[in-house]
């Protein structure tokens, strides 16, 4: 009959147990320690994201309140500004031009029918985002009887 089963151990056997019960009694602190370092940040993310959310709530707000008001205009038919309506089948000639239109001067014309009327350099440059090269792009499609000027530093859809 083996010794083990009489309840006798070798020495080196139990060193060697030992040994393992401290290397796995370091691993579960340490897996412990990090399990706490983990959670701490995971209370820190949370509050990262309330804080957000607070500051972008009234953000949020405004949006949905603008975004109500556009819903409510009818955006297939506005006036522009000589008051002559811009119909369905007109805009299929505009979104033809804006196709044989440069990117940039396609983004000024984009600009011009979404905005359903007279619009400055300044507010075409921002729509647009043609940056100081507005008026070029402007030239060219008043050049092309596309666009119209009709006032100083004025601009609408021809």
């Amino acid at each position: 009959m083996p010794l083990e089963l009489e309840g006798h151990v070798p020495a080196s056997e139990v060193t060697r147990l030992k040994r393992e019960i401290a290397g796995l009694e370091q691993e579960l602190a340490e897996a412990k320690d990090e399990a706490v370092k983990y959670k701490q940040l995971s209370k820190d993310a949370v509050h990262a994201v309330r804080a957000l959310r607070s500051v972008t709530e009234p953000w949020l707000n405004a949006l949905k309140m603008i975004h109500g008001e556009i819903s409510r205009v009818d955006a297939e038919s506005f006036s522009v500004g000589d008051g002559a309506e811009i119909s369905t089948g007109n805009r299929d000639v505009w979104k033809d031009r804006i196709a044989k239109a440069s990117p940039a001067e396609a983004r000024v014309l984009q600009a011009l029918l979404d905005g359903g009327g007279e619009m400055t350099v300044t507010q075409l440059r921002v729509a647009a985002r043609t940056g100081g090269n507005t008026p070029t792009y402007l030239n060219r499609l008043t050049a092309k009887n596309w666009v119209q000027k009709v006032g100083r530093g004025i601009y609408s859809l021809k």
